[in-house]
């Protein structure tokens, strides 16, 4: 027997997001109305489906087509979250915390972050190049 289907349809999450919901909201909504508890990932991946995802871009600070294996790297992960605080979206205070050691730390060695999409790793730590590299990043060539 199949398991009962505890996200709504992709034309009640449309309504949903038009009422302004974010993910979140949506996950206490379900909890709210059904008595569920829904994982927030499983309403992500719902809303991704249903193409009502907000797909956000950093291009100043990640201006590399990133392979799939690289996706969660450390380094890309605080480029997002400076690239979110740059936009003035908010940030859990524990990664506003974080980021601001990866800077600190960034600026201490003084390193930006470079993207090789070949390597194994695909990030790495390079000296800054004075003039040329004046933010978080090695600016690509």
């Amino acid at each position: 027997m199949a398991r009962p289907r505890f996200i709504p349809s992709d034309a009640v999450l449309a309504r949903w997001r038009e009422e302004g919901l974010t993910a979140q909201g949506i996950v206490d909504r379900i909890k709210e109305q059904d008595h569920v508890e829904v994982a927030l990932g499983t309403v992500y991946a719902a809303l991704s489906r249903a193409g009502l995802t907000e797909q956000i871009r950093y291009e100043g600070l990640i201006p590399w087509t990133v392979r799939p294996d690289h996706a969660n790297a450390f380094p890309l992960v605080m480029l997002r979250l400076a690239g979110r605080r740059s936009e003035g979206r908010p940030i859990p205070a524990d990664r506003e915390e974080k980021l601001d050691r990866w800077i600190a730390r960034l600026e201490e060695q003084d390193a930006v972050v470079a993207y090789v999409k070949d390597s194994a790793d695909g990030f790495h730590y390079v000296p800054r190049r004075h003039g040329i590299d004046t933010g978080l990043i090695r600016i690509p060539d």
